[in-house]
């Protein structure tokens, strides 16, 4: 580890610590956060399967700061540091030591590493646990058989981080078993099962056994359902599940492994003369399976494809390398790191979330709109988290000034609301939370939640919803109809945030 490479990974943890989320942005925040108090997958604390370890080694940084949400923002800023660390051990393994610290900088520069590493979830875990089992595996190609004893191991723990590393790196464990006999590949296995059933069983006995933990999982059903090619293979979901894939590529990995991954065509002769055939092998295998895996399934959030980014790096790298100097390739990576450094810090906040907390569409289905899906990219800004905890701010002092005259608060949210409110609602149970889906006065599906409990109902026969609150908190967005049913209700309307409509009523308010 050189001199370099050890400040690149100090800068990157201090850039995620430093741009990091003041409150929890989004439901798996609030629960992961619940998780370190009590780990119970099942009431998704946190959401199914757990990642346990993610979570046992979030209480350790939460006892060092003496928060939740601060220890996991601090747990996800450490853990950003070491990506990087691991991405240049890969880059010199198969690059030479030359470019590393500036693949593992212009990586770790990009705005969604910087957004997710300040965030408190797990999924900035796959970028550093997909290096380390990348270069594992690489070196395990070339015959090193410890390296393949370990890559095994690690692949099985590492689902107690993040699952999909697991799997979209399987492919990449097939190829690396290659070179050996089928008592080594045994073992292999072996090692890769045990560390996988170290955190599954663990995880079994806190859900109750495995029933509870399959009906938690339930919840990605109607997901695949939805977007999955085999379960609804209209070529409008496909083509947003592929525009989402591309900007998770070039906002994930930069604009150097974007362009460089679209030059690798052109020279994959070249690249195939510079790196051994067993190293392309695992790399091809690290980086392809698990874009086409979540090109067939769905890829909501960019964090998704983490744990190929450090092999799409090395094969990007490696093209521009083909061609140019390392000294210009290194130029190269310097100026996307640059770029991204600065989108990050000066980028303007999306004026509406037509994301989620990372930046994927939650309008996915409404690929023809495609200026719906050009805010995506500007979610992935500083000044989008500050607008966040900025609200987020407005919101606790409202909260706090009706708790503190006795009144019954609820909080209610409409999408494209510019923020997740359920939160509040898990951190504060006094709070009820109320997520409306349609239009005012038509509403098609009303969740209410209190506390860690939520449900489903529908509208009564006007096609409005009774809330039984004192002070209602209503996000509004930039939707003018919700000012006039509040109003209608016969609410007093005060303006104390450009996006925030508080509304003070004698009794229930109904939408």
């Amino acid at each position: 580890m050189t001199p370099a490479t050890r400040a690149v990974a100090a800068a990157v943890a201090l850039c995620c610590w430093l741009g990091r989320a003041m409150w929890p942005g989004e439901i798996d925040a609030g629960n992961l956060g619940l998780a370190l108090g009590g780990f119970a997958p099942v009431a998704h604390h946190p959401q199914p399967p757990g990642y346990l370890f993610h979570v046992v080694l979030g209480k350790v940084f939460a006892a060092l700061v003496g928060d939740a949400h601060r220890g996991l923002a601090l747990q996800a800023a450490v853990t950003a540091g070491l990506g990087a660390l691991a991405i240049a051990a890969l880059a010199r393994r198969c690059l030479g030591g030359g470019l590393a610290p500036w693949l593992a900088l212009a990586i770790g520069c990009t705005p969604v590493v910087l957004y997710m590493g300040g965030d408190a979830l797990s999924g900035i875990d796959a970028l550093g646990l997909g290096a380390l089992a990348t270069l594992l595996l690489v070196r395990a190609a070339g015959g090193e058989g410890r390296a393949f004893a370990a890559a095994s191991l690690l692949l099985g723990l590492a689902g107690g981080f993040r699952p999909d590393v697991t799997i979209l790196l399987a492919v990449a464990w097939l190829v690396a078993a290659r070179p050996y006999g089928w008592a080594q590949r045994a073992g292999g296995a072996v090692l890769l099962l045990v560390g996988a059933l170290t955190w599954l069983l663990l995880t079994v006995i806190a859900c109750g056994g495995v029933g509870p933990l399959v009906a938690a999982c339930g919840y990605v059903q109607p997901i695949l359902d939805r977007e999955a090619l085999w379960r609804d293979g209209t070529l409008e979901r496909q083509a947003a599940t592929l525009w989402r894939i591309g900007w998770a590529v070039l906002l994930g990995g930069g604009p150097a492994l974007a362009f460089g991954l679209c030059l690798w065509p052109l020279r994959r002769a070249a690249v195939a003369q510079a790196l051994p055939v067993a190293t392309r092998a695992v790399l091809h295998a690290a980086a392809w399976p698990p874009l086409l895996l979540l090109a067939l399934t769905f890829c909501h959030k960019k964090a998704y494809l983490f744990a190929a980014l450090p092999a799409l790096a090395v094969l990007a790298a490696a093209s521009w390398r083909s061609l140019l100097r390392e000294r210009a390739v290194a130029a190269l990576h310097a100026v996307g790191a640059a770029a991204g450094l600065l989108a990050w810090l000066l980028l303007p906040a999306a004026t509406s979330r037509q994301a989620d907390a990372d930046g994927f569409g939650r309008a996915h289905e409404a690929l023809p709109w495609l200026d719906r899906l050009s805010w995506q990219p500007l979610e992935h800004t500083l000044a989008s988290r500050r607008a966040m905890d900025a609200r987020y701010d407005e919101l606790a002092h409202q909260i706090r000034r009706a708790h503190e005259q006795g009144q019954r608060v609820a909080v209610v949210s409409h999408p494209p609301d510019p923020i997740d409110l359920r939160p509040l609602g898990l951190m504060a149970p006094a709070i009820t939370v109320v997520e409306l889906d349609g239009t005012p006065g038509a509403w098609r599906r009303v969740r209410i939640g209190k506390g860690a409990s939520e449900h489903v109902i529908a509208p009564d026969g006007d096609g409005r919803v009774a809330v039984d609150a004192d002070v209602v908190i209503a996000c509004v967005g930039w939707d003018k109809a919700w000012a006039a049913q509040l109003q209608q209700a016969g609410a007093q309307l005060v303006m104390a945030a450009p996006t925030v409509v508080f509304a003070i009523a004698n009794g229930p308010v109904r939408w």
